[in-house]
Protein backbone atom coordinates (compact mmCIF):
# COMPACT_ATOMS: atom_id res chain seq x y z
CA UNK A 1 0.00 0.00 0.00
CA UNK A 2 2.81 2.42 0.85
CA UNK A 3 4.31 2.15 -2.63
CA UNK A 4 0.97 3.08 -4.23
CA UNK A 5 0.70 6.12 -1.98
CA UNK A 6 4.23 7.28 -2.82
CA UNK A 7 3.52 6.76 -6.52
CA UNK A 8 0.38 8.89 -6.20
CA UNK A 9 2.34 11.74 -4.59
CA UNK A 10 4.66 11.80 -7.60
CA UNK A 11 2.02 11.45 -10.31
CA UNK A 12 -0.24 14.15 -8.91
CA UNK A 13 2.39 16.81 -9.60
CA UNK A 14 1.04 17.13 -13.14
CA UNK A 15 -2.55 17.48 -11.93
CA UNK A 16 -2.06 20.44 -9.63
CA UNK A 17 -1.05 22.91 -12.35
CA UNK A 18 -4.58 23.21 -13.72
CA UNK A 19 -6.30 26.26 -12.26
CA UNK A 20 -9.51 28.22 -12.78
CA UNK A 21 -9.15 31.92 -11.90
CA UNK A 22 -6.05 31.09 -9.86
CA UNK A 23 -7.88 28.37 -7.88
CA UNK A 24 -6.14 25.01 -8.21
CA UNK A 25 -9.05 22.60 -7.97
CA UNK A 26 -6.77 19.58 -7.59
CA UNK A 27 -5.99 20.41 -3.95
CA UNK A 28 -9.68 20.08 -3.12
CA UNK A 29 -10.16 16.97 -5.27
CA UNK A 30 -7.07 14.92 -4.47
CA UNK A 31 -8.37 13.07 -1.39
CA UNK A 32 -11.56 12.01 -3.22
CA UNK A 33 -9.66 10.89 -6.33
CA UNK A 34 -7.26 8.95 -4.15
CA UNK A 35 -10.22 7.07 -2.66
CA UNK A 36 -11.19 5.98 -6.20
CA UNK A 37 -7.60 4.96 -6.99
CA UNK A 38 -7.32 2.93 -3.80
CA UNK A 39 -10.44 0.96 -4.74
CA UNK A 40 -9.16 0.05 -8.21
CA UNK A 41 -5.44 -0.34 -7.54
CA UNK A 42 -5.25 -1.51 -3.92
CA UNK A 43 -8.51 -3.45 -3.75
CA UNK A 44 -10.34 -1.50 -1.05
CA UNK A 45 -14.14 -1.71 -1.04
CA UNK A 46 -16.29 0.49 -3.24
CA UNK A 47 -18.65 1.25 -0.37
CA UNK A 48 -21.50 3.74 -0.22
CA UNK A 49 -21.81 5.88 2.93
CA UNK A 50 -24.59 5.05 5.35
CA UNK A 51 -27.92 6.54 4.28
CA UNK A 52 -29.05 9.60 6.17
CA UNK A 53 -32.09 9.05 8.37
CA UNK A 54 -34.05 12.28 8.25
CA UNK A 55 -35.71 13.23 11.52
CA UNK A 56 -38.17 15.90 12.65
CA UNK A 57 -35.14 17.99 13.51
CA UNK A 58 -34.00 17.82 9.88
CA UNK A 59 -37.24 19.43 8.68
CA UNK A 60 -36.64 22.29 11.12
CA UNK A 61 -33.39 23.22 9.37
CA UNK A 62 -34.90 26.14 7.37
CA UNK A 63 -36.26 27.66 10.60
CA UNK A 64 -32.94 27.00 12.33
CA UNK A 65 -31.05 28.72 9.51
CA UNK A 66 -33.26 31.83 9.57
CA UNK A 67 -33.17 32.19 13.37
CA UNK A 68 -29.40 31.68 13.46
CA UNK A 69 -28.91 34.67 11.13
CA UNK A 70 -29.90 36.90 14.07
CA UNK A 71 -26.84 35.56 15.89
CA UNK A 72 -24.56 36.84 13.14
CA UNK A 73 -22.12 39.31 14.69
CA UNK A 74 -18.45 40.13 14.82
CA UNK A 75 -16.32 37.52 16.55
CA UNK A 76 -12.61 36.85 17.09
CA UNK A 77 -12.84 33.26 15.89
CA UNK A 78 -15.13 30.87 14.06
CA UNK A 79 -15.27 27.16 14.85
CA UNK A 80 -16.42 24.89 12.05
CA UNK A 81 -17.89 21.72 13.52
CA UNK A 82 -16.58 18.46 12.10
CA UNK A 83 -18.85 16.12 10.13
CA UNK A 84 -18.74 13.80 13.16
CA UNK A 85 -20.33 16.38 15.46
CA UNK A 86 -23.42 15.02 17.22
CA UNK A 87 -26.36 17.17 18.28
CA UNK A 88 -24.37 20.36 18.26
CA UNK A 89 -21.38 19.02 20.23
CA UNK A 90 -17.99 18.46 18.65
CA UNK A 91 -15.46 16.80 20.97
CA UNK A 92 -12.53 17.87 18.80
CA UNK A 93 -13.16 21.61 18.96
CA UNK A 94 -14.68 21.98 22.46
CA UNK A 95 -11.37 23.18 23.95
CA UNK A 96 -11.36 26.17 21.59
CA UNK A 97 -14.75 27.49 22.64
CA UNK A 98 -13.41 30.36 24.71
CA UNK A 99 -13.74 34.10 24.46
CA UNK A 100 -15.56 35.73 21.57
CA UNK A 101 -16.37 32.92 19.11
CA UNK A 102 -19.12 31.70 16.78
CA UNK A 103 -19.79 28.07 15.79
CA UNK A 104 -20.61 27.20 12.18
CA UNK A 105 -22.79 24.07 12.05
CA UNK A 106 -22.66 22.61 8.53
CA UNK A 107 -24.66 19.43 9.16
CA UNK A 108 -28.13 18.38 8.02
CA UNK A 109 -28.67 15.65 10.62
CA UNK A 110 -30.12 18.00 13.22
CA UNK A 111 -31.17 21.62 13.73
CA UNK A 112 -29.47 24.07 16.09
CA UNK A 113 -32.44 26.36 16.74
CA UNK A 114 -31.70 26.95 20.42
CA UNK A 115 -27.89 26.86 20.27
CA UNK A 116 -26.28 30.12 21.33
CA UNK A 117 -23.38 31.39 19.25
CA UNK A 118 -24.27 28.92 16.47
CA UNK A 119 -25.04 29.61 12.82
CA UNK A 120 -26.85 26.65 11.32
CA UNK A 121 -26.05 26.08 7.63
CA UNK A 122 -27.62 22.61 7.39
CA UNK A 123 -30.33 23.64 4.94
CA UNK A 124 -27.68 25.17 2.66
CA UNK A 125 -25.86 21.85 2.63
CA UNK A 126 -28.99 20.16 1.25
CA UNK A 127 -29.39 22.97 -1.29
CA UNK A 128 -25.77 22.55 -2.34
CA UNK A 129 -26.25 18.82 -2.99
CA UNK A 130 -29.29 19.48 -5.21
CA UNK A 131 -27.80 22.38 -7.18
CA UNK A 132 -24.48 20.60 -7.77
CA UNK A 133 -26.29 17.77 -9.58
CA UNK A 134 -28.15 20.25 -11.77
CA UNK A 135 -24.84 21.97 -12.49
CA UNK A 136 -23.19 18.68 -13.47
CA UNK A 137 -25.98 17.82 -15.91
CA UNK A 138 -25.72 21.08 -17.89
CA UNK A 139 -22.19 22.43 -17.47
CA UNK A 140 -18.79 21.59 -18.98
CA UNK A 141 -15.52 23.45 -18.55
CA UNK A 142 -12.29 23.10 -20.54
CA UNK A 143 -9.98 23.05 -17.50
CA UNK A 144 -11.99 20.33 -15.75
CA UNK A 145 -12.04 18.21 -18.90
CA UNK A 146 -8.27 18.60 -19.16
CA UNK A 147 -7.83 17.45 -15.57
CA UNK A 148 -10.01 14.42 -16.22
CA UNK A 149 -7.87 13.48 -19.26
CA UNK A 150 -4.65 13.86 -17.26
CA UNK A 151 -5.96 11.54 -14.55
CA UNK A 152 -7.07 9.03 -17.18
CA UNK A 153 -3.58 9.05 -18.68
CA UNK A 154 -2.00 8.06 -15.34
CA UNK A 155 -4.77 5.78 -14.03
CA UNK A 156 -6.42 4.04 -16.95
CA UNK A 157 -8.36 1.53 -14.83
CA UNK A 158 -10.57 4.16 -13.24
CA UNK A 159 -14.21 4.64 -14.18
CA UNK A 160 -13.97 8.00 -15.92
CA UNK A 161 -17.66 8.76 -16.00
CA UNK A 162 -17.49 8.55 -12.25
CA UNK A 163 -14.26 10.59 -12.07
CA UNK A 164 -15.74 13.33 -14.27
CA UNK A 165 -18.82 13.45 -12.04
CA UNK A 166 -16.69 13.72 -8.88
CA UNK A 167 -14.65 16.55 -10.43
CA UNK A 168 -17.66 18.61 -11.54
CA UNK A 169 -19.68 18.08 -8.37
CA UNK A 170 -16.70 19.04 -6.22
CA UNK A 171 -15.95 22.14 -8.29
CA UNK A 172 -19.50 23.44 -7.92
CA UNK A 173 -19.62 22.60 -4.21
CA UNK A 174 -16.36 24.48 -3.72
CA UNK A 175 -17.77 27.58 -5.42
CA UNK A 176 -20.96 27.29 -3.37
CA UNK A 177 -19.02 26.98 -0.09
CA UNK A 178 -16.79 29.90 -0.98
CA UNK A 179 -19.81 32.11 -1.68
CA UNK A 180 -21.46 31.16 1.63
CA UNK A 181 -18.30 31.71 3.67
CA UNK A 182 -17.50 34.95 1.86
CA UNK A 183 -20.81 36.30 3.21
CA UNK A 184 -20.10 34.93 6.69
CA UNK A 185 -16.62 36.44 6.80
CA UNK A 186 -18.00 39.83 5.74
CA UNK A 187 -20.29 39.97 8.80
CA UNK A 188 -18.24 38.06 11.38
CA UNK A 189 -14.76 39.41 10.53
CA UNK A 190 -12.88 36.67 12.44
CA UNK A 191 -9.13 36.65 12.93
CA UNK A 192 -8.95 32.87 13.32
CA UNK A 193 -10.80 29.73 12.17
CA UNK A 194 -10.70 26.32 13.89
CA UNK A 195 -11.65 23.25 11.88
CA UNK A 196 -11.29 19.47 11.64
CA UNK A 197 -10.35 17.40 8.54
CA UNK A 198 -9.04 20.26 6.44
CA UNK A 199 -8.71 17.99 3.40
CA UNK A 200 -12.53 18.04 3.21
CA UNK A 201 -12.62 21.85 3.48
CA UNK A 202 -9.83 22.95 1.13
CA UNK A 203 -11.96 25.54 -0.70
CA UNK A 204 -12.93 27.15 2.60
CA UNK A 205 -9.30 27.11 3.81
CA UNK A 206 -8.25 28.77 0.56
CA UNK A 207 -10.87 31.52 0.88
CA UNK A 208 -10.10 32.27 4.53
CA UNK A 209 -6.36 32.41 3.99
CA UNK A 210 -6.91 34.85 1.13
CA UNK A 211 -8.96 36.96 3.55
CA UNK A 212 -6.05 36.95 6.04
CA UNK A 213 -7.83 34.64 8.49
CA UNK A 214 -5.47 32.28 10.33
CA UNK A 215 -6.64 28.71 9.81
CA UNK A 216 -5.95 26.09 12.49
CA UNK A 217 -6.69 22.37 12.33
CA UNK A 218 -7.38 19.98 15.22
CA UNK A 219 -6.20 16.37 14.94
CA UNK A 220 -9.13 13.94 14.92
CA UNK A 221 -7.49 10.62 14.04
CA UNK A 222 -4.39 8.91 12.68
CA UNK A 223 -1.91 11.12 10.83
CA UNK A 224 0.99 9.50 8.98
CA UNK A 225 2.98 10.15 5.81
CA UNK A 226 0.68 7.65 4.04
CA UNK A 227 -2.47 9.64 4.86
CA UNK A 228 -3.12 11.41 1.57
CA UNK A 229 -5.23 14.08 3.26
CA UNK A 230 -2.18 15.43 5.10
CA UNK A 231 0.59 14.96 2.56
CA UNK A 232 1.64 16.05 -0.92
CA UNK A 233 4.80 17.08 -2.73
CA UNK A 234 3.57 20.57 -3.57
CA UNK A 235 5.71 23.70 -3.13
CA UNK A 236 2.68 26.00 -3.13
CA UNK A 237 0.31 24.22 -0.77
CA UNK A 238 0.37 26.89 1.95
CA UNK A 239 -2.42 28.71 0.17
CA UNK A 240 -4.70 25.69 0.58
CA UNK A 241 -3.80 24.11 3.93
CA UNK A 242 -4.05 25.32 7.54
CA UNK A 243 -1.33 27.50 9.06
CA UNK A 244 -1.37 25.56 12.34
CA UNK A 245 -2.12 21.97 13.28
CA UNK A 246 -2.91 20.98 16.87
CA UNK A 247 -1.69 17.45 17.62
CA UNK A 248 -3.13 15.42 20.48
CA UNK A 249 0.22 14.51 22.09
CA UNK A 250 3.96 15.09 21.58
CA UNK A 251 4.26 11.80 19.65
CA UNK A 252 2.22 13.10 16.73
CA UNK A 253 4.18 16.34 16.71
CA UNK A 254 7.23 14.30 15.67
CA UNK A 255 5.52 12.36 12.87
CA UNK A 256 7.18 12.99 9.51
CA UNK A 257 4.83 14.66 7.03
CA UNK A 258 5.44 16.04 3.55
CA UNK A 259 3.33 19.07 4.43
CA UNK A 260 5.36 21.39 6.61
CA UNK A 261 2.66 23.26 8.50
CA UNK A 262 4.06 26.62 9.54
CA UNK A 263 3.25 25.79 13.17
CA UNK A 264 2.73 22.56 15.11
CA UNK A 265 1.17 22.66 18.56
CA UNK A 266 0.37 19.97 21.15
CA UNK A 267 -2.98 19.87 22.96
CA UNK A 268 -2.08 17.54 25.82
CA UNK A 269 1.03 16.89 27.88
CA UNK A 270 2.55 13.43 28.28
CA UNK A 271 0.33 10.79 29.85
CA UNK A 272 1.12 8.27 32.54
CA UNK A 273 1.99 4.66 31.86
CA UNK A 274 -0.87 2.25 32.28
CA UNK A 275 -1.26 -1.50 31.94
CA UNK A 276 -3.59 -3.38 29.63
CA UNK A 277 -4.50 -6.93 30.62
CA UNK A 278 -4.13 -9.33 27.68
CA UNK A 279 -4.26 -12.41 29.91
CA UNK A 280 -7.69 -13.88 29.18
CA UNK A 281 -7.16 -17.37 30.63
CA UNK A 282 -9.62 -16.48 33.39
CA UNK A 283 -12.32 -16.08 30.73
CA UNK A 284 -11.99 -19.54 29.21
CA UNK A 285 -14.53 -21.08 31.55
CA UNK A 286 -17.08 -18.34 30.89
CA UNK A 287 -18.70 -16.72 27.89
CA UNK A 288 -16.31 -14.35 26.09
CA UNK A 289 -17.68 -11.28 24.35
CA UNK A 290 -15.64 -10.13 21.35
CA UNK A 291 -16.30 -7.01 19.25
CA UNK A 292 -15.12 -6.48 15.66
CA UNK A 293 -14.82 -2.84 14.62
CA UNK A 294 -16.05 -2.07 11.11
CA UNK A 295 -13.99 -0.36 8.41
CA UNK A 296 -15.82 0.94 5.30
CA UNK A 297 -12.92 0.33 2.90
CA UNK A 298 -12.71 -3.40 3.77
CA UNK A 299 -16.28 -3.93 4.91
CA UNK A 300 -17.12 -6.96 2.73
CA UNK A 301 -14.00 -8.90 3.76
CA UNK A 302 -14.45 -8.10 7.45
CA UNK A 303 -18.11 -9.12 7.47
CA UNK A 304 -17.22 -12.38 5.71
CA UNK A 305 -14.62 -13.10 8.43
CA UNK A 306 -17.11 -12.28 11.18
CA UNK A 307 -19.74 -14.59 9.67
CA UNK A 308 -17.20 -17.45 9.50
CA UNK A 309 -16.11 -16.85 13.10
CA UNK A 310 -19.72 -16.77 14.35
CA UNK A 311 -20.35 -20.12 12.66
CA UNK A 312 -17.12 -21.66 14.00
CA UNK A 313 -17.62 -20.50 17.59
CA UNK A 314 -21.36 -20.94 18.12
CA UNK A 315 -21.00 -23.67 20.75
CA UNK A 316 -17.71 -22.56 22.31
CA UNK A 317 -18.98 -19.87 24.66
CA UNK A 318 -17.70 -17.11 22.38
CA UNK A 319 -20.14 -14.29 21.58
CA UNK A 320 -19.15 -12.23 18.54
CA UNK A 321 -20.51 -8.81 17.61
CA UNK A 322 -19.84 -6.29 14.84
CA UNK A 323 -19.87 -2.52 15.22
CA UNK A 324 -20.26 -0.76 11.84
CA UNK A 325 -18.14 2.34 11.27
CA UNK A 326 -20.19 5.60 11.31
CA UNK A 327 -19.60 5.92 7.53
CA UNK A 328 -20.37 2.26 6.80
CA UNK A 329 -23.80 0.97 5.71
CA UNK A 330 -25.37 -1.33 8.29
CA UNK A 331 -24.72 -4.82 6.89
CA UNK A 332 -27.79 -6.85 5.94
CA UNK A 333 -25.75 -10.08 6.12
CA UNK A 334 -25.58 -9.90 9.91
CA UNK A 335 -28.70 -10.29 12.02
CA UNK A 336 -29.49 -7.59 14.57
CA UNK A 337 -28.46 -9.94 17.37
CA UNK A 338 -24.86 -9.70 16.15
CA UNK A 339 -24.74 -5.92 15.63
CA UNK A 340 -23.61 -3.19 17.98
CA UNK A 341 -24.72 0.18 16.61
CA UNK A 342 -22.82 3.17 17.94
CA UNK A 343 -21.80 2.05 21.44
CA UNK A 344 -19.55 4.55 23.20
CA UNK A 345 -16.05 3.65 24.36
CA UNK A 346 -17.37 3.50 27.91
CA UNK A 347 -20.13 1.06 26.89
CA UNK A 348 -17.73 -1.09 24.87
CA UNK A 349 -15.41 -1.44 27.86
CA UNK A 350 -18.34 -2.66 29.98
CA UNK A 351 -19.74 -5.10 27.40
CA UNK A 352 -16.68 -6.72 25.80
CA UNK A 353 -13.59 -8.62 26.86
CA UNK A 354 -11.55 -7.72 23.79
CA UNK A 355 -11.82 -5.88 20.48
CA UNK A 356 -10.52 -6.61 16.96
CA UNK A 357 -10.11 -4.02 14.20
CA UNK A 358 -8.10 -2.93 11.15
CA UNK A 359 -7.06 0.73 11.20
CA UNK A 360 -9.80 2.66 12.92
CA UNK A 361 -8.68 5.26 15.46
CA UNK A 362 -10.97 3.59 18.00
CA UNK A 363 -8.41 0.79 18.42
CA UNK A 364 -6.05 3.24 20.11
CA UNK A 365 -8.83 4.91 22.08
CA UNK A 366 -10.00 1.54 23.45
CA UNK A 367 -6.45 0.52 24.27
CA UNK A 368 -6.12 3.73 26.25
CA UNK A 369 -9.26 2.66 28.13
CA UNK A 370 -7.34 -0.48 29.21
CA UNK A 371 -9.22 -2.86 26.95
CA UNK A 372 -7.26 -5.55 25.06
CA UNK A 373 -7.26 -4.87 21.32
CA UNK A 374 -5.96 -6.82 18.32
CA UNK A 375 -5.34 -5.84 14.73
CA UNK A 376 -6.43 -8.20 11.98
CA UNK A 377 -4.26 -8.51 8.89
CA UNK A 378 -6.58 -7.49 6.06
CA UNK A 379 -6.04 -4.91 3.32
CA UNK A 380 -5.27 -1.48 4.75
CA UNK A 381 -3.84 -2.69 8.07
CA UNK A 382 -0.51 -1.09 7.05
CA UNK A 383 -1.98 2.39 7.65
CA UNK A 384 -2.00 1.91 11.43
CA UNK A 385 0.62 -0.82 11.85
CA UNK A 386 3.65 1.43 12.56
CA UNK A 387 1.75 2.99 15.47
CA UNK A 388 0.44 -0.34 16.80
CA UNK A 389 3.96 -1.81 16.59
CA UNK A 390 5.12 0.88 19.01
CA UNK A 391 2.20 0.01 21.29
CA UNK A 392 2.97 -3.72 20.98
CA UNK A 393 -0.56 -4.55 19.80
CA UNK A 394 -0.76 -8.12 18.42
CA UNK A 395 -1.29 -8.59 14.66
CA UNK A 396 -3.36 -11.66 13.84
CA UNK A 397 -3.91 -13.44 10.52
CA UNK A 398 -7.41 -13.46 9.05
CA UNK A 399 -7.72 -17.26 9.20
CA UNK A 400 -8.83 -18.72 12.56
CA UNK A 401 -8.98 -15.26 14.11
CA UNK A 402 -10.65 -16.16 17.40
CA UNK A 403 -8.54 -19.29 17.91
CA UNK A 404 -5.37 -17.22 17.54
CA UNK A 405 -6.65 -14.50 19.84
CA UNK A 406 -7.48 -16.98 22.61
CA UNK A 407 -3.86 -18.14 22.62
CA UNK A 408 -2.74 -14.70 23.75
CA UNK A 409 -1.74 -14.65 27.43
CA UNK A 410 0.58 -11.67 27.86
CA UNK A 411 0.19 -8.67 30.12
CA UNK A 412 1.37 -5.55 28.33
CA UNK A 413 2.54 -2.20 29.62
CA UNK A 414 1.40 0.52 27.24
CA UNK A 415 3.11 3.91 27.27
CA UNK A 416 0.37 6.26 26.15
CA UNK A 417 2.54 9.28 26.75
CA UNK A 418 4.11 8.19 23.44
CA UNK A 419 0.96 7.99 21.37
CA UNK A 420 -2.47 9.12 22.42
Amino acid sequence: MESEVQSFYKKEVSFREISIKNYRIWYSLRYYIWEEISKKYIGLDDYQPRKINFTISTFLLPVSFLTSLFRMRKADSIIIHSTRAKKGTDEYTEKFKKGNYIVIDYNYMFASIFKNRTIDLGVLLILKEVLSRVFYSVYRKKELEELCKNIKKEYSRLDFRRIRKIIYLKYFKDKFDQFVFEVLLFFIRPQKAILVSSYNLISICYLMKNKSVQVEEVQHGIITKNHVGYNNYSDVHFGYYPDVIHFKTPFWNNVKLYNNFSQRKVLESEKKKQSVNYDIKHLHNNDINILFLGQPSVSSELISIVLDEIKSNQEKGVNIYYRPHPNEPIPDELGLEYLDIGSSIKDIKKKYDLVIGVYTTMLIELLQSELAVYQIKVNGYQVLRPILDILDVPLIEKDNVIADVLKSTNDKLIQFNKIW
